[in-house]
């Protein structure tokens, strides 16, 4: 099952933030870590507004667009949810064919009456295994 990347979810993380360490190599062989590895180089490019690092992370089947509607996105997710303070790996579920990678996301803005506004989101990365080589098939935010 894969799943199609809507341009809104790709610019979630799109302000600079942290990212807590991901589970050590112990955690099972399931390649837990290179996931997470390359889950934390997509989450850098997007709060980097990096195109072309995201291109490279993510891969080009991620992307409907270009780098204008790219950066268009970024502009329309920090409107309606703010910016990251921070982004913290939570765990990885296991599925037969996939793996979910879920983050907790830490946004902040400001409301139209001048009202600092926090909250958190969870956040979904599905990587799979394509041609040998791991693979981001989506993300959402949940």
């Amino acid at each position: 099952m894969k799943f199609r990347l809507l341009n809104i979810a790709a610019v979630l993380l799109f302000a600079a933030g942290c990212c807590t360490a991901p589970p050590p190599a112990s955690s099972g062989g399931n390649g837990t870590v290179e996931y997470c590895q390359q889950a934390d180089k997509i989450i850098r490019a997007i709060a980097d507004r990096d195109y072309k690092n995201y291109i490279r992370s993510a891969g080009e089947n991620m992307v409907s667009g270009d780098q204008e509607k790219f950066l268009s996105s970024c502009k329309d997710m920090e409107s309606r949810l703010g910016k990251i303070g921070k982004y913290t790996f939570l765990t990885a579920l296991q599925t037969p064919e996939v793996i979910n990678l879920v983050y907790r996301i830490d946004f902040s803005r400001t409301s139209a009456n001048g009202k600092k506004i926090e909250h958190q989101q969870l956040f979904q990365l599905v990587f799979g295994k394509v041609d040998g080589q791991s693979k981001l098939l989506g993300m959402r935010i949940m």
